[in-house]
């Protein structure tokens, strides 16, 4: 089976999904009598949507495979672009999820550790922290889907490769952090540092392994967690998925102010606005990203092969007569 065909049959799982799970909440937010609290409402209608929420981002990550099947390196004069538009729609709308769960989630841990009121009332920081995870589970599904569909790994190391990368990573590094992750690697000295492609040793083999690790920690004790009034979870399940998701909000809180450290460094502020614009100058791809620059030159000088001559007519003569 190619990846079209099954990206057809995931398009209507997707849509199945959808619409069974937008009738289940359709039919809960419209029902004359709730059984719950009005606190536990916001938790039951997201423990009930997650059906919903995942059919839509299969049925979102699917159509953006199919637009992107084959899809090559696109450059303009003094550009090359980075990253396609839906990358960086998802990226942002992540991000705004991501804050609203984050901050909200925050205050829940504050506000009974320090015995204080919170700042809102409660039930308004439970529904925009459902209303944030929504977003982030959202864009995670379409995103994994997209991903496997088009085999798209380049922000992971391929198989085979991860001492190259490695020693990619030491290059990047300060000098004593980058000495230290040869000594406990066992790395050999003196071995030259492979060009760096379209994404920076750092990001393949730390950033973007540690925010897919700690995302899918959050959001599966997440759900856990929010499923525990709807099923008869065992009460030890629920107890360490509540210690793991607050254990991973303090992690997410820590890979965020990195993250803010490392795009906001002034030598990589082309590759934010990238972020924003999708396109990145072409003189900072050939300084800091050779191996990719070479791939882009090279994608853009294979053209279309010339027709064919007529049969019986010679390639010279042939050309003589288009001329």
């Amino acid at each position: 089976m190619n990846r079209r065909t099954l990206a057809w049959l995931l398009l209507g799982v997707g849509l199945g999904a959808t619409v069974l799970g937008g009738v289940q909440v359709f039919q809960l937010a419209t029902a004359p009598a709730q059984p719950w609290s009005p606190l536990l409402r916001d938790n039951v209608v997201f423990a009930l949507s997650l059906p919903f929420l995942v059919g839509l981002g299969i049925v979102l990550g699917t159509v953006q495979a199919l637009l992107t099947l084959g899809h090559r390196a696109e450059r303009r004069p003094g550009q090359i672009r980075r990253f396609a538009p839906s990358t960086v729609l998802l990226h942002w709308t992540n991000a705004v999820g991501f804050l609203i769960a984050l901050g909200t989630g925050g205050i829940q841990y504050l506000t009974g550790v320090l015995d204080k009121p919170p700042p809102a009332p409660l039930w308004v920081i439970y529904r925009l922290h459902y209303i944030g995870a929504s977003i982030m589970v959202l864009v995670a599904t379409t995103f994994v889907t997209a991903r496997l569909l088009t085999a798209d790994y380049r922000l992971l190391p391929p198989r085979g490769s991860w001492i190259r990368h490695l020693r990619g990573l030491v290059a990047e590094l300060p000098t004593p952090l980058g000495n230290a992750v040869v000594w406990a690697l066992g790395l050999r000295r003196g071995r030259a540092a492979p060009p760096v492609g379209q994404f920076t040793y750092y990001e393949k083999t730390v950033d973007f392994p540690l925010w897919t690790l700690l995302l899918a920690a959050i959001l599966l004790t997440g759900a856990l967690k929010a499923m525990r009034y709807l099923y008869p979870l065992p009460g030890a399940v629920v107890h360490v998925a509540s210690v793991i998701h607050v254990a991973t909000m303090v992690l997410l809180t820590l890979k965020l102010l990195d993250h803010l450290r490392y795009m906001l460094a002034p030598s990589r502020w082309p590759l934010l606005r990238a972020m924003v614009t999708t396109w990145v100058a072409e003189q900072h791809v050939r300084e800091h990203h050779p191996a990719w620059y070479a791939e882009v030159a090279a994608a853009q000088q294979v053209g279309p092969a010339p027709p064919a001559p007529p049969e019986g007519v010679a390639p010279g003569a042939a050309q003589q007569q288009r001329a």
